[in-house]
């Protein structure tokens, strides 16, 4: 089990520039990650995965680099790999569900906080503001 204080982080392998996935599938799968609240890379580069700054990442590629992830990926944080490999977008969207809920992490796509953003250069303390809220 993950510890679960911090979010899931999607990183998309592709070897030599290229994507285990049809452009096509690669641009719904990536769609459908934002719009459930996860947020996404594309990594090309087995170094890439040290110098991302996250605490859980769910790498997503080809069976071949799962034992060159954990090599590189160190103590920093945690990196999980999964083979897609042959699989249908829903299928890993399941796939990432799933590894989600053995982290015990929250489900995403919820409320969005949202709240306007106040120019303070052109705010004439009318108020109007919080009847908009």
């Amino acid at each position: 089990m993950i510890e679960s204080n911090y979010p899931l982080h999607v990183g998309l392998y592709e070897t030599n520039g290229k994507s285990s996935l049809a452009d096509e599938q690669q641009f719904d799968l990536i769609q459908t990650l934002l719009d459930k609240g996860y947020s996404v890379s594309i990594i090309r580069s087995l170094e890439q995965i040290s110098g991302l700054e996250k605490d859980r990442l769910l790498l997503l590629g080809p069976a071949a680099y799962e034992p060159l992830t954990a090599e590189k990926s160190g103590n920093q944080f945690k990196t999980i790999f999964r083979n897609i490999d042959g699989l249908q977008t829903d299928q890993i969207i399941d796939t990432v569900e799933e590894v989600r809920e053995e982290a015990q992490l929250p489900k995403l796509g919820g409320w969005k906080p949202w709240f306007p953003v106040i120019d303070y250069g052109r705010c004439t303390n009318c108020m109007q503001c919080l009847s908009f809220c």
